[in-house]
């Protein structure tokens, strides 16, 4: 039997973690016209964690006002009679980057992919940065996990930033009590639980950058308190060891400089500078070559996405789930005030 989420019909596992499963789902109109989509739904004993379905919520009030190119967009959100939350996104026919950084080992991408990828992701989160609400006040937004699996590729070369369930807005960026984020790919004012901007996300854009031309994290990614602490001391990330390293280091010196003042300031500029360079140096294929690297890497995975979609028999540990009495006009507009959820000390523990 068909599942149904309110007026989505759910099909197939896109992928799952502790915190929320990823769905794919048609949503339908009453003329019955449908659109694929990505249902996040949150699990059921997160659901029962107030400091969690506040995150969730926080997350939904900042992506629902997002709308570009290189974001995952989100276009609604409810609660199903069992007390289920999920959020309705864009869905993207592709992998996110880790996916393919686990192909690639530790080879590196060459420098008109590697550009090319963070350039854009870098237009997603300017963007971000400089939106501002209805009465046109800035909302001050900073993603604070800029990370591999947070950077989704279609199999059409497109790159967009997703899960701002991290993100805070002008107000929440005071000092903290404790951190969020993934530490491999954090600033040090992150790190020391300091007051945060926009400025955070080009530090970990730049962390991006130098892994996808080195071929691995230029602080490590196992030993997360031996790098805690060489992001809390300012240590410096150790220089590429690559050909094209005397025109792609100063780029990557100022973005990764402990001190904000002297890193890009914004994340539009960061991107500029790398669009420069691809046009200076003639490295045009970036887009080209990234899908097909996409091509060649996943040559089943878009037969695979589309299937979810078709009607079936789905997997056994997915609950029916029907509308909520009084949740059937419940939209991102209108989600319920909820206590401001509490920081959390765990720093790698995201929704999916």
């Amino acid at each position: 039997m068909t599942q149904h989420v309110r007026r989505y019909e759910i099909g197939g596992l896109i992928a799952q973690g502790g915190m929320a499963e990823i769905l794919a789902a048609c949503a339908v109109s009453e003329a019955g016209v449908s659109k694929r989509v990505a249902l996040k739904r949150i699990r059921t004993d997160r659901c029962a964690d107030p400091a969690f379905v506040a995150r969730f919520f926080d997350e939904a009030r900042l992506a629902v006002q997002l709308s570009h190119a290189n974001v995952v967009q989100v276009f609604d959100f409810g609660r199903t009679e069992g007390d289920e939350f999920f959020l309705a996104m864009e869905f993207v026919e592709g992998v996110d980057l880790q996916r393919l950084r686990r192909t690639l080992g530790h080879q590196r991408l060459p420098p008109a992919e590697a550009l090319h990828l963070v350039a854009q992701a870098l237009r997603g989160l300017d963007y971000a940065h400089r939106r501002s609400d209805t009465a046109g006040q800035p909302l001050g937004i900073v993603h604070l996990d800029v990370k591999p699996a947070n950077v989704l590729l279609s199999f059409e070369g497109e790159v967009k930033v997703t899960d701002f369930g991290v993100a805070r807005s002008r107000d929440a960026c005071r000092p903290q009590e404790g951190i969020s984020g993934t530490i491999p790919f954090m600033s040090p004012e992150q790190a020391r639980g300091e007051k945060v901007d926009l400025r955070s996300d080009v530090f970990s854009a730049g962390v991006l950058l130098h892994t996808l031309l080195s071929g691995s994290c230029p602080f490590g990614e196992e030993d997360t308190a031996r790098i805690a602490e060489q992001l809390r001391r300012g240590a410096p990330a150790p220089p590429l060891s690559i050909p094209e390293a005397g025109r792609l280091q100063p780029l990557l010196d100022r973005a990764l400089s402990p001190s904000l003042e002297a890193r890009f300031p914004t994340a539009g500029l960061f991107a500029d500078a790398l669009e420069e360079l691809l046009f200076a140096e003639g490295w045009r294929s970036g887009a080209a070559g990234l899908r097909d690297r996409l091509a060649l890497a996943f040559p089943e995975e878009r037969q695979r996405l589309s299937s979810l979609f078709e009607p079936g028999p789905r997997s056994q540990g997915l609950a029916v789930a029907r509308p909520a009495s009084g949740c059937e006009g419940t939209f991102l507009s209108r989600i319920p005030e909820v206590e401001a959820p509490v920081r959390q000390t765990q720093v790698a523990d995201t929704i999916v």
